[in-house]
């Protein structure tokens, strides 16, 4: 929900939401009113990148930022497809812990849907009755989490996820399924009654065998399109952070490097930052690349080739790195953007097999290091995004899909580099932010993004959002244009526990499977939970199913394990988690130089509104 607050009542005072921007989400910014054109057109193309003017702490200007990526189309996109009917059109989200949806029918109608990012489906038992058969099955009345209207059919084959039996959904209809246990493979009675199936208890659905992605199974529930039947006519646009995560938690494709002679060490030794400057045993920091080989190739700095590396050799240092363990190439040269050589031996590579890429290619950027690291990150995230687009618009025979770039700008999935898409979820909030404030007559607002994971905070003035030409994720330097966002590690989702006799707050984040204690999985206990405790969630009228007993049972013993009691806990989590995130906003303010309490604080996010008011206090 779009919290717009003010900080300080001296400050300048945000308006009072309308009833027509009460409630809305950042992702439904990316879809525009049926006013502004036909049903299934935009007016907008959204191609084109937004108005902006300022480069953070840069004196380049945002247009020649976006001239030098070439990755950000300036012609204006293809015409539509011609169709006999418009299409669906959908803004999907997905982020660590949840997916959301926001779509518009060919009719005009909004619908919105949100499930787990696992693609399992979240209810709540209602009532359980006989099946009336002699197979000795359960009809249990459920009401699935968040309001989602399940298509009729939709969940026969999925199991129950918890509990002490396999149980299997045999039938499904609505608000109600048939479920029976399974015993070698042969479905029965179950036995004895399972507490999963307790009136009142949240259940989990989980899909075995061939799973389903979140975006493609939302996609499903939200134009109530069965499972096994192709979607309609559908134009979608796509963020999430599946690529950041992928990163920070070190997956993704094993990357080999091929550099030129002598400087086999550049990506070992990057910048020498050290993540603790006073640390008494130094960490070494995750390597951006698997492996590295050096050819015998030199070019010097006005492009002429000194000495030029054989095909044969760089084929045989590139089986190398894929005899190590290597999925992919990247070639990084000494003043590659002089010459096309990278280019040349990528080429080469390629079409012997190798999957290979020119650095330049992906960051035309001078400096070595920033050009190597930031095609490292694209080779070790594309195979994630590209699946994630493919698997969103599988089911479709007629989509055109839109990727959210870490810019803001709305980017054809067909053009679209891995690297664009680190800030792809946060950009849409900052979006999201600007076209908010600018609603309510706001100059300076500071936006607040509060996930499962992470929060997330930029600053908007004069009608205009900040973009950075560089950013760094995980200690490493990504040379592409990014909205300035400041994340820090405290959400929904991070976990509250004592360490060291203390009252401890994240940074680690129980994810969207556990997940947090109250989702009934043996997930810690997390902020959810103790807002949950606290009062502050709804659990009820289509709520998210939490089981309040389990976050009860875990606040507990993390209180007994500090002496306090929960009261204390509880309060104590809740202050540790705002001077967190309030902290992020005034580090950002001040490195710009300005007052936040001169500035609007809106929030939003799933946990947004939990906090906002505290945070506006200590600000």
């Amino acid at each position: 929900a779009g919290i717009a607050a003010p900080i300080d009542a001296g400050g300048a005072t945000a308006a009072p939401p309308s009833a027509a921007s009460a409630g809305t989400t950042a992702v439904e910014t990316a879809l525009p009113s049926p006013s502004e054109g036909d049903a299934g057109e935009t007016v907008e193309d959204p191609s084109q990148p937004p108005k902006a003017t300022t480069a953070e702490r840069s004196a380049t200007r945002a247009s020649d930022m976006r001239a030098e990526y070439p990755t950000v189309p300036s012609a204006p996109r293809d015409q539509p497809h011609p169709r006999t009917t418009p299409p669906w059109l959908v803004a999907l989200d997905t982020g660590g812990t949840f997916t959301d949806i926001v779509a518009r029918s060919p009719g005009g109608m909004l619908l919105r849907a949100k499930v787990p990012s696992d693609g399992s489906i979240l209810a709540t038992v209602v009532q359980i009755a006989a099946g009336g058969d002699d197979d000795g099955a359960l009809l249990v009345h459920i009401a699935p989490a968040a309001g989602l209207v399940l298509p009729d059919g939709l969940l026969v084959g999925w199991r129950v996820a918890h509990g002490s039996h396999r149980l299997t959904v045999r039938a499904h209809g609505t608000g109600v399924v048939r479920i029976a246990a399974e015993h070698g493979g042969v479905r029965g009675s179950i036995p004895e009654p399972d507490p999963a199936l307790n009136a009142g208890q949240p259940i989990r659905f989980v899909r075995d065998g061939d799973a389903i992605d979140a975006p493609r199974l939302g996609l499903h529930i939200v134009t109530a399109t069965p499972l096994d039947a192709a979607l309609p006519a559908v134009e979608l646009r796509l963020s999430t952070t599946r690529g950041t995560n992928a990163l920070l938690e070190g997956r993704g494709a094993r990357v080999g490097v091929l550099v030129s002679d002598g400087l086999a060490g550049v990506v070992e030794i990057g910048d020498q930052t050290r993540e603790d400057l006073f640390a008494r045993v130094p960490q070494r920091t995750r390597r951006v690349a698997h492996a590295v080989e050096a050819i015998p190739e030199r070019s010097l700095a006005d492009g002429t080739v000194e000495r030029a590396a054989a095909d044969d050799a760089c084929a045989d240092a590139a089986t190398r790195l894929a005899a190590g363990g290597c999925d992919a190439v990247v070639v990084s040269l000494a003043h590659a953007l002089a010459n096309d050589r990278e280019q040349r031996i990528a080429g080469e590579l390629r079409a012997r097999g190798v999957p290979a890429i020119a650095a330049r290619d992906i960051a035309p950027h001078p400096r070595l290091l920033t050009r190597t690291e930031t095609a490292c990150v694209h080779a070790r995230i594309a195979p994630i995004l590209d699946a994630f687009v493919a698997d969103a618009t599988a089911s479709a025979t007629d989509a055109r899909a839109f990727v959210f770039t870490s810019a803001g700008v709305l980017q054809r999935a067909s053009r679209l580099l891995a690297r664009d898409t680190l800030y792809s979820g946060p950009a849409g909030g900052a979006r999201a932010v600007r076209d908010a404030a600018r609603r309510h007559g706001i100059a300076s607002a500071v936006g607040f993004d509060m996930g499962g994971t992470s929060s997330d905070v930029a600053r908007t003035a004069g009608g205009e959002v900040a973009l950075r030409a560089e950013s760094r994720i995980d200690r490493m330097t990504v040379a592409a244009p990014s909205v300035a966002i400041d994340s820090v590690a405290a959400g929904g989702g991070s976990v509250c526990r004592v360490r060291d006799g203390a009252f401890e707050v994240g940074p680690e984040s129980a994810g969207a499977n556990p997940g947090p204690a109250c989702y009934g999985r043996g997930g810690p206990l997390t902020i959810t939970d103790v807002n949950l405790l606290a009062g502050r969630m709804a659990t009820g009228g289509g709520a998210m199913s939490v089981d309040r007993g389990a976050a009860e049972r875990a606040l507990e013993a993390v209180a007994r394990a500090r002496g306090a009691t929960t009261d204390e806990a509880m309060l104590a989590f809740l202050d540790i988690a705002n001077a967190r995130m309030a902290l992020a906003i005034e580090a950002l303010c001040v490195r710009d130089g300005v007052d936040p309490r001169r500035h609007a604080l809106i929030a939003f996010g799933g946990a947004g509104g939990q906090h906002a008011c505290a945070i506006a206090d200590r600000l």
